[in-house]
């Protein structure tokens, strides 16, 4: 969800499904949560500030960041922030490079 007042809509008519607030600008955390939103995207630019992510475990919500084209060099430094979910302009290369960084099933 975009907008704060789509989120609300979204949960009034959908109450049990997963929701992921897109939200606009950093300082819009708190009311997307206050919305019901479960799921908060980061841009990873805004990662410079690193109170965001805080943010967004102290309201127990999930953090989503997007990896660009999913390549090892975008997707590593934001693994450090572990998030519940990733994705990318190319879902293809990003599974592949995560297969890549988990190394060999044992």
């Amino acid at each position: 969800m975009r907008s704060v007042e789509h989120a609300k809509l979204f949960r009034k008519l959908l109450p049990e499904a997963r929701q992921i607030g897109l939200i606009p600008t950093a300082k819009d955390i708190e009311p997307f949560a206050a919305a019901g939103v479960k799921v908060i995207r980061l841009w990873p630019k805004w990662l410079v500030d690193e109170a965001l992510v805080p943010r967004v475990r102290k309201l127990g919500l999930e953090l989503h960041l997007g990896t660009g084209l999913g390549t090892r060099a975008e997707v590593l430094p934001l693994l450090a922030h572990e998030p519940e979910s990733l994705s990318s302009d190319d879902p293809a290369q990003l599974v592949k490079t995560l297969a890549e960084i988990a190394g060999p099933k044992k």
